[in-house]
């Protein structure tokens, strides 16, 4: 039970890790896309906006909207949370 819960939360921290990955990647190349590539692009932001969204208010007011770092911000949250869970989960469950 702990071990597939454990890979459960792994699967979906990883998916959420890609798709932040591609929203980054594609954010570079945004101009140069097809019709149907942005709106593939569209709804990863949709998805990954709320993730993001509370990091991107925090750097502004750090960086004064010059470098965004939200999405860094993110990644090293959403893992120290992921490990974080594991552990409570492995050794209290």
């Amino acid at each position: 039970m702990k071990i597939a819960l454990i890979q459960a939360i792994n699967s979906f921290v990883n998916i959420i890790f890609i798709m932040l990955f591609i929203r980054a990647i594609m954010s570079w190349f945004i101009q140069a896309m097809g019709p149907g590539v942005i709106r593939v692009y569209e709804v990863l932001c949709n998805l990954t906006d709320p993730i993001i969204r509370p990091f991107r208010l925090l750097t502004v007011r750090l960086a004064g909207g010059y470098l965004d770092f939200s999405l860094l911000f993110a990644v090293i949250t959403i893992s120290f949370l992921r490990k974080v869970l594991v552990h409570l989960i492995w050794n209290f469950m």
